[in-house]
């Protein structure tokens, strides 16, 4: 059963949205008021958090940049249309937000939405995380922005530790070709993949061979 955590300070609405997830049979929990119980919970414990914000409230935008750093999805409740400050912070694609009044039918498909996309693969290296769902990669809880083909390369990596991977293989693998490239692409995707991950030393180069990623997976 999917955990919903729901952060309202106004109990009828919050009580709509109890009632209405609970008849989806989601395990739901409420934090009414929010400055003397956010130091309390344990975020990641939940699948999902639906979190009212206050426009003029500073310490709403500080609970919704928490939850995010968390990595935890995110639906953002509002009573106004919503401004710029708000957007930045919900830049991953796995947050979202809905303005009131809403109909039960559109906070739900937000919902399970959200959740879809959760139940993805995720790898760790060191303090690198990939979401496979999105495309996206994480170090130190920021994302970093990487081309779709530097992603490829650190995720082949990143399956493949301590495994050496000759250069033919690699652009199979990654460009879909079987014979060598006359450029550098690959030596230059390499490069761009040490300097943005900090990987200067464990992407290990094997001279006229191919290179592999030294083994410090996480559990």
């Amino acid at each position: 059963m999917k955990k919903v955590l729901v952060i309202e300070s106004k109990k009828d609405m919050s009580k709509r949205i109890v009632d209405m997830l609970q008849e989806e049979k989601y395990e739901t929990y409420v934090i009414v008021n929010k400055i003397d119980n956010m130091n309390h919970i344990q975020l990641k414990s939940f699948d999902i958090i639906l979190l009212n914000i206050e426009l003029l409230q500073k310490e709403d935008i500080r609970i919704l940049k928490k939850i995010v750093e968390n990595q935890i999805p995110v639906i953002v409740l509002l009573d106004r249309i919503i401004n710029e400050d708000i957007v930045k912070i919900l830049k991953d694609g796995n947050n979202d937000y809905i303005i009131k009044p809403f109909k039960k039918v559109d906070l739900l498909a937000r919902i399970h939405l959200r959740l879809k996309d959760n139940d993805n693969e995720i790898y760790q290296y060191r303090d690198i995380i990939i979401n496979t769902n999105q495309k996206i990669v994480y170090k130190n809880n920021k994302r970093i922005d990487l081309t779709l083909k530097e992603y490829e390369l650190f995720l082949l990596f990143v399956k493949n530790l301590d495994i050496i991977l000759p250069r033919k293989e690699i652009l199979s693998r990654v460009w879909g070709i079987h014979v060598e490239l006359q450029t550098r692409t690959i030596d230059y995707h390499i490069q761009q993949l040490r300097r943005k991950l900090g990987l200067k030393d464990n992407i290990v180069t094997i001279n006229k061979i191919g290179y592999y990623l030294r083994g410090e997976k996480i559990a």
